[in-house]
């Protein structure tokens, strides 16, 4: 079971000059009153919009992989896609958000049934499907290049 973890951008800025906080459901360390739009982490007062929850998974860096992170990825073919971390029909997603092809087929290396299998996706353009986040850890290169609340112009010109 993955750890219910959440995260959010304070409104005053912390002692250490930290804008991001991150807080335990185990601990009681969340508040939200969706009526009001009030969040509170570890009873620091928290933009309602910014919060995100773990995925439960991690780069290589071990940076942790939050709803609303766009990821940066590339395959073996030279392909690169930003993704959006989307959370929908009870699973995370990637919403991809921009790709530059170099060659059409984007290639997975994904595990099922205790065997890896190489799935091969064509890249046409952005309004491909979601793909499963899972499904990208395989790739070296990932990495978070920002978030949809700190950096809205990572999205600009993408169409829902």
């Amino acid at each position: 079971m993955r750890e219910i973890k959440v995260r959010g951008l304070v409104i005053e800025p912390l002692a250490h000059g930290g804008k991001w906080i991150t807080g335990n459901d185990e601990y009681h360390d969340i508040y939200m009153n969706h009526a009001d739009k009030l969040a509170y982490i570890q009873e620091h007062p928290v933009h309602y919009e910014s919060i995100s929850e773990y995925t439960g998974l991690d780069t290589d860096n071990d940076e942790e992989i939050f709803r609303k992170d766009l990821l940066e990825i590339t395959d073996n073919q030279g392909n690169k896609v930003v993704i959006e971390v989307v959370f929908e029909d009870g699973c995370y997603y990637g919403d991809l958000v921009k790709s530059e092809v170099v060659n059409p087929t984007f290639t997975i290396v994904q595990y099922a049934f205790g065997e890896y299998e190489h799935v091969n996706y064509t890249v046409v353009d952005e309004s491909e499907p979601l793909f499963i986040i899972q499904q990208f850890m395989e790739f070296d290169n990932l990495k978070i290049i920002g978030n949809t609340v700190e950096h809205p112009e990572l999205l600009e010109g993408v169409t829902s």
